[in-house]
């Protein structure tokens, strides 16, 4: 089975997010003193999309939807909230998710036609139970 992303490029996304992540937490401690927490936000926000941009481009490289990514980086965007490495987690779990494409499914809703194809095979199982009971009861 083929993996989007190898062990090297999952490697070096979440080195980038873990580092983003650490940087911040630094960042959200030094913004407490009044005079400094305005530019803290602003530099918070300045690693936040520029992180964003570079892992956003890299699954757009490998074809891969990356909203999985997006949604945990809109929390990144709250300030303090932002102190949490949201980033790393839902960056493990979008490289994941890409990497087993069953699981993406079952994850996304993507198996209806699966759900369907279980649904009617209980119904003819329920019809076959039903000709059988009166096909005995014909034979009585």
């Amino acid at each position: 089975m083929d993996k989007k992303f190898s062990f090297p490029e999952a490697l070096i996304m979440l080195l980038m997010t873990l580092t983003a992540d650490v940087i911040e937490l630094f960042i959200m401690f030094m913004g407490v003193i009044p005079v400094i927490t305005p530019i803290a936000l602003g530099i918070s926000y300045l690693i936040n999309t520029f992180v964003l941009a570079v892992i956003l481009l890299w699954f757009i490289i490998k074809k891969e939807k990356g909203l999985w990514n997006v949604a945990g980086w809109l929390l990144e965007y709250i300030p303090y909230l932002n102190a949490l490495p949201i980033r790393t987690g839902t960056c493990i779990v979008a490289i994941y998710l890409a990497n087993h494409p069953k699981i993406k499914k079952i994850a996304t809703g993507k198996f209806k036609k699966a759900k369907d194809n279980v649904i009617q095979l209980k119904k003819d199982e329920n019809q076959n139970k039903n000709e059988s009971k009166e096909q005995l009861k014909e034979a009585a």
